[in-house]
Parts: structure tokens; sequence; C-alpha cells
């Protein structure tokens, strides 16, 4: 093995230890559990003026269900364009 791929693999190493560490430390502190859905929510959701994608909506369900779990969490959604809601 050369001196660079030697270097590589020890710098990867190093960053998984970190995350490790940062993902233990996470396991330990209480996470915020967020309000169900109220009636503005529900309006709010109702006013948008665009299609959901079913994608989408398994996305938003997803998120709902990680945001109302007093379980640390990450989430990440990705973008996609919106059909206009037809009139």
């Amino acid at each position: 093995m050369g001196a660079q791929q030697r270097e590589a693999r020890e710098s990867a190493e190093e960053i998984a230890g970190e995350l490790l560490e940062i993902y233990a430390a996470r396991e330990v502190v209480a996470g915020f559990a967020y309000s169900p859905d109220n009636t503005w929510q529900t309006e709010l959701e109702a006013s948008f003026p665009y299609v959901e994608t079913p994608d989408q909506l398994t996305a938003i369900a997803q998120i709902k269900r990680t945001c109302h779990s007093p379980a640390r969490w990450i989430a990440g959604v990705r973008r996609r364009r919106l059909r206009q809601k037809p009139k």
C-alpha cells in the first residue's frame, strides 16, 4: 500500500471514529417532539397551491412521524418540481 493510500485510509478511519462519537453523544441527549398537527396546520396544508407527488406525500408522512417522536432525528428532503393544482 502506498503512502497516499495509507493516509487516505487513516483519514477515513479518523472521520468514521468522529462520526461514531457524534452519533453516540446524540443517543444520550433527549430529543424534542413536536405537537401533533392542529387545525391551523391542516388549513395551511390545504391552502398549498400545488399537488404533491406520491413521493412527496411519503416524505411528508415520514418527516411528520419523525418530528412527532421524542427521539433525536436527522431528516433530509430532496426537492422536486411541483405541479400546480388544477383550478
